[in-house]
């Protein structure tokens, strides 16, 4: 999705049927200075999942940013445009270690704990849930990719395999004889 794609699906998110809800929802409309940092700060082939106007807590900072947090599919970014001072703190979804969700009366609280950096955001508890499932959806993904990339043989390994499997070809058409299959095989294999 685009930045403003996104925008308008978080926010539709959050949308209920009281008037007190729709006002809620477009005082959650970011502002334009914000929306311009956020899309510079994206790179090409990044693609926008969730994007929202609030209030961020920034470890690394020490203090607040009322801005845009952004969620892409490879990072979290939290933006904030002024004339004097554009800011934009980003953390990478490969190196968040933990959430953590508390609920309040009237809003909740998503604690996302980075390697660097730490963010926590207030918010309606459906625009949480959405934010969260959106996380955790990233990392789970991002954990299959890499327990696929550790399973893969390498080429070495594959190449071993093709040559033992042309040795064995050898010995059951009578070529060579067991000994010498043997010592082959323990030699690429690497047990002398």
């Amino acid at each position: 999705m685009t930045l403003e794609e996104a925008i308008e699906y978080t926010l539709s998110c959050g949308k209920g049927a009281s008037i007190l809800s729709k006002l809620f929802s477009a005082s959650k409309k970011p502002l334009a200075t914000d929306i311009d940092v956020a899309r510079n700060a994206l790179l090409p082939e990044e693609d926008v999942l969730f994007s929202i106007s609030t209030l961020t807590k920034v470890g690394s900072t020490g203090g607040s940013i009322t801005g845009l947090l952004t969620i892409t599919d490879r990072r979290i970014l939290v933006c904030r445009g002024e004339s004097s001072q554009s800011i934009c703190i980003e953390m990478p979804i490969d190196t968040i270690e933990s959430m953590s969700v508390e609920d309040y009366d009237l809003f909740v609280e998503l604690h996302i704990i980075g390697r660097r950096d730490s963010f926590t955001f207030s918010e309606n508890p459906k625009f949480i849930e959405l934010a969260k499932k959106t996380l955790d959806t990233l990392i789970y993904n991002q954990s299959q990719k890499a327990a696929f990339v550790e399973t893969q043989p390498s080429s070495n390994e594959t190449d071993t395999i093709q040559v033992l499997k042309s040795y064995k070809e050898l010995l059951d058409a009578g070529v060579i004889t067991q000994e010498e299959f043997d010592a082959k095989k323990k030699q690429l294999l690497g047990l002398n």
